[in-house]
């Protein structure tokens, strides 16, 4: 290097160091940095880089949550919610079996869920879900709180961005909660926060990307198009034929049509009358009357039939009589000739003498010799199988045939008040008096009183019929009722009084853990995979609890653990673990326990069964 250079190296090893120096600084087109960089303070534009304070500053108060897999859009249909241990391991269970279905999509097994549209009483639910048990067919629904929203610290400032489903895909929701709520007591409120699906394209409208146009089925900006089920004001002809004239203001107008002219179509709208005259008409507008009968031109008038009336319903009679000013129906008289008569002030006719047989209805005859009475019937009538017109008295006897005895009547004293006739069966028959049983000879029963429960049981000894009642025996009550008898089994001790199993081979999965350790297994640990409930028959009732399942961890060498627990309490009431040497060994794992029942409410019994180490665990399966 020469004298004048900038820079004075007197040896090799001085440019090797410079060169070294050079090589740790950063491209300054695209640097890569390796250790700590200090940046002099905060950004002013939009490039500027961003100091770490400057953005803690920003996400102050947020916290991001797992991506849901979808979000609700309404309130869930009827469920159970069990809040876990304060949250930790609340559940909700939908009440309802089979697949389930939020925003188009069917839940399966760990799809996260956000629950945010429970109101009311449910508004404390909503939150962030896990699917532990997918519904099908005879399965309900389950979903877990998430571990990163089952306790009161993780709710303010949570915000979730939706992945999928038809209306909440790309939406982003943040918990409003200003203070740390109650899981399970306090409301739980989600807000929108961005407006990636917020906007959908109604009736006429149509979307693409973020950019809403009108629908041309529905509607066009250019050219001739249809309108249908619409109404449109205000339009005025450009033409009208030859005679016709239109007049009028804004809201109402006129239309002359010459008298020659022809006018088709339907009158519609407002438009009740068309004013002038028609050439021809098919109704008069207004309706008049003709001989007392109402005529509009829509039908003919049809003669009157002139009614007879029966005296016996109507006494009152209008006769009409005919001259040449037509029907009159008063200052007429009636000729009459020889055995007739007419009373102008009541309109009778009457009649002194009759020749020849009546017709119709006389007071108490069809054929008779004068108006009131008949002495003979024109057509007799059988009485009990005896012919009978009217003139003699019946004094025959009846037969069996219809009723009678053969024998005649015999005539008891009845009331003082009157005589009671009684038919006997036979000649020999016997009368019972004073309210005596009927014997079982007689056809009856022999007895005339009984107590609750008796029952008539067949005694040979006579052909009688005697009272008894039923006898309680071993493991059987007897209750008598008026009228009714109850007969209940009674348990008898030490015996099976009630069983209630439930197996199933379908093949199920889950990756909860049981910690293989001295801790109680709790409720919210490992995965559920079977359930049962039973309403115990007595309180004091000894329950036995067995089961029996084959497991398999993907884990490898490990340990696997079975719980039972009951209804929602968090710890287990028993438990059984094995070890597992290799992947995908099957493992069968079986428990009883025994225990008083203590209700006779129902109860459910629970199964969950997890590794001590992370992995898919399989039930039925390998």
């Amino acid at each position: 290097m020469s004298r004048n250079s900038p820079f004075n190296y007197s040896s090799n090893a001085d440019i090797a160091s410079l060169q070294a120096s050079i090589a740790l600084k950063a491209n300054i087109a695209s640097p890569t940095f390796t250790g700590i960089v200090t940046l002099p303070g905060n950004p002013s534009t939009d490039l500027g880089a961003a100091t770490k304070g400057y953005v803690d500053a920003g996400l102050q108060g947020l916290s991001p949550k797992p991506a849901p897999t979808v979000a609700t859009t309404t309130t869930l249909p009827s469920y159970t919610y069990n809040n876990g241990s304060s949250g930790v391991g609340a559940t909700i269970t939908i009440t309802a079996t089979g697949i389930a279905t939020v925003d188009g999509r069917n839940l399966v097994l760990n799809d996260l869920l956000l629950v945010k549209d429970e109101i009311g009483g449910n508004a404390s639910y909503n939150g962030l879900y896990n699917v532990t048990t997918a519904g099908a067919v005879g399965v309900s629904l389950v979903l877990t709180r998430n571990s990163s929203m089952d306790i009161s610290t993780e709710f303010p400032g949570a915000y979730l961005l939706v992945n999928g489903g038809t209306i909440n895909a790309g939406s982003g929701w943040w918990c409003t909660n200003i203070s740390n709520p109650t899981v399970g007591s306090t409301a739980i409120v989600f807000s929108q926060f961005n407006g990636a699906s917020s906007v959908n394209a109604g009736t006429g409208l149509s979307k693409v990307g973020n950019t809403l146009s009108i629908d041309s089925t529905v509607a066009t900006l250019t050219g001739s198009q249809a309108l249908t089920n619409k109404t449109v004001n205000g339009l005025t002809p450009t033409a009208l034929a030859t005679g016709f004239t239109i007049a009028g203001g804004t809201s109402s107008k006129t239309l002359t049509v010459p008298l020659d002219a022809s006018v088709s179509g339907t009158n519609t709208g407002d438009q009740t009358s068309v004013s002038g005259n028609a050439g021809t008409a098919t109704a008069l507008q207004n309706a008049r009357t003709i001989g007392g009968i109402s005529f509009n031109a829509t039908a003919d008038i049809v003669p009157q039939t002139i009614q007879t009336v029966d005296e016996t319903v109507d006494t009152t009679c209008f006769p009409l009589f005919g001259n040449a000013s037509g029907l009159q129906t008063s200052g007429q008289q009636p000729k009459t000739n020889s055995g007739l008569t007419y009373n102008a002030a009541t309109n009778n006719l009457g009649a002194t003498t009759f020749t020849g047989a009546l017709s119709g209805n006389a007071t108490t005859a069809t054929s008779a010799t004068s108006s009131s009475t008949a002495s003979t019937l024109s057509t007799s009538r059988a009485i009990y199988g005896n012919n009978f017109n009217g003139s003699a008295d019946l004094t025959q006897i009846i037969a069996s045939t219809y009723g009678g005895t053969g024998n005649g009547f015999t005539k008891f004293s009845g009331p003082a008040t009157a005589e009671k006739t009684f038919t006997l069966p036979n000649a020999s028959a016997a009368i019972l008096t004073d309210n005596a049983p009927v014997t079982v000879a007689q056809g009856g029963t022999g007895q005339s009183t009984y107590t609750n429960g008796q029952l008539l049981i067949g005694n040979t000894t006579g052909n009688t019929l005697t009272k008894s009642t039923l006898t309680a025996g071993t493991g059987i009550t007897v209750t008598n009722g008026t009228g009714t008898i109850t007969l209940a089994s009674t348990p008898v001790t030490g015996n099976i009084v009630q069983v209630v199993n439930f197996k199933t081979g379908a093949v199920a999965t889950g990756t909860g853990t049981i910690p293989f350790d001295d801790t109680i297994p709790q409720i919210s640990e490992g995965n559920e995979f079977m359930t049962l409930a039973i309403t115990p028959t007595s309180a004091t009732n000894n329950l036995l609890i067995t089961f029996y399942g084959l497991f398999a961890s993907s884990s490898g060498a490990n340990s696997l653990a079975m719980a039972l627990f009951q209804d929602s309490t968090a710890n287990a009431l028993a438990v059984t673990a094995a070890r597992n040497g290799v992947a995908n060994e099957v493992t069968p794992l079986a428990l009883s326990f025994f225990m008083a029942a203590g209700t006779t409410s129902s109860t459910t019994f629970r199964v969950r069964a997890g590794s001590d180490i992370a992995g898919t665990l399989t039930f039925n399966g390998a």
